[in-house]
């Protein structure tokens, strides 16, 4: 592999990003592929401003979240063969999408950033994910109007599944760089479902 790799793992909140994102990065790693698995830091000057955004500045202008999540997952780099990422650009274009931004907009936003190779979708029932979160919910990710300026949901179940339909119209329109899994397989069957597509993918 001369170029490297971005491979991206989105879904909607509790899908188990994160868990099989660390996964794939170790099977990768252990495989003697170079491999580093990165995720937005809370520690950047652009998190704690979105962070202060959120618990601050409400109802949230959907723009505003769009450019500095923008700006959180610019800098993203590593000097690895493959990057895993927890989480990418889809994230903010699919609630952006959700949220009334015109999609020409959002592509002018992220015009500078790096294509993820790889983007790996893990589709999910809401009330399985939420169940995964012990039914604890973030304000913003049940998309609120008194978070998101303008939002018409008031539930976490329906604007997580809004959300997760923008992932897999992402995937219908670009098959060649997009894998969709069943993200309520449990966590060994699909992490080996998930590696064996990638590396099919990488060959």
């Amino acid at each position: 592999m001369k170029d490297q790799i971005i491979i991206a793992l989105e879904g909607i909140d509790g899908s188990g990003k994160t868990t099989q994102a660390k996964l794939l990065s170790d099977k990768l790693n252990f495989g003697n592929i170079s491999t580093e698995y990165l995720a937005p830091s809370t520690d950047l000057p652009s998190s704690q401003y979105l962070i202060h955004l959120v618990n601050v500045a409400k109802p949230l202008d959907p723009k505003l979240f769009m450019y500095v999540y923008g700006a959180m997952v610019f800098n993203l780099e590593s000097s690895a063969d493959v990057i895993v990422l927890d989480r990418y650009i889809d994230t903010s274009r699919a609630s952006s999408l959700v949220n009334g931004i015109q999609h020409s907009e959002i592509e002018l936003a992220f015009m500078l950033h790096k294509k993820a190779t790889i983007t790996i979708v893990l589709k999910v029932d809401p009330e399985i994910s939420l169940k995964r979160k012990g039914g604890v919910v973030q304000p913003i990710e049940s998309g609120s109007s008194d978070i998101i300026a303008g939002s018409q949901f008031d539930s976490f179940s329906d604007y997580q599944k809004a959300l997760q339909d923008k992932y897999l119209q992402f995937a219908d329109q670009n098959p060649s760089s997009y894998i969709v899994l069943d993200g309520n397989l449990p966590i060994g069957e699909l992490n080996e479902i998930l590696f064996e597509k990638v590396i099919t993918r990488l060959k």
